[in-house]
């Protein structure tokens, strides 16, 4: 159990505009190791549903890992396409989530289809 708990690894998701605007704060509470930007729920939290790329969405975000990085804390995020992951990086993101375990297993799932599609015997 000691060393079960000297290895325990928390994440604090950040996925809505109030924890942003707090997130000075957040970042000096102690046994924090990451924060976590979830981009899908703070658009709804800022107006703008679903729109991950929002001049607004990208703007808190940015200002999150500004934060992050000035107090040397690590800092997560989430894309559905693999592409998308690039400017975050670029920007700061240092681990990121790409797709779902659902997204991932439908993806598989599809080209697996569309290859057996295409052997179908006539």
């Amino acid at each position: 159990m000691a060393t079960s708990n000297e290895e325990v690894l928390t994440v604090i998701h950040i996925e809505g505009e109030r924890a942003a605007t707090e997130i000075e704060a957040i970042v000096e509470t102690p046994g924090i190791d990451v924060i976590f930007l979830g981009p899908w729920d703070l658009s709804q939290s800022l107006g703008v549903p679903g729109q991950t790329k929002h001049p607004r969405v990208v703007e808190v975000m940015e200002k999150v890992i500004a934060a992050c990085r000035k107090k040397g804390m690590v800092t997560g995020s989430f894309v559905r396409e693999i592409e998308d992951a690039r400017p975050w990086l670029e920007k700061g993101v240092q681990y990121m989530m790409v797709s779902t375990d659902a997204g991932l297993l439908l993806r598989a799932g599809t080209e697996w289809l569309e290859k057996l599609r295409k052997m179908r015997l006539r």
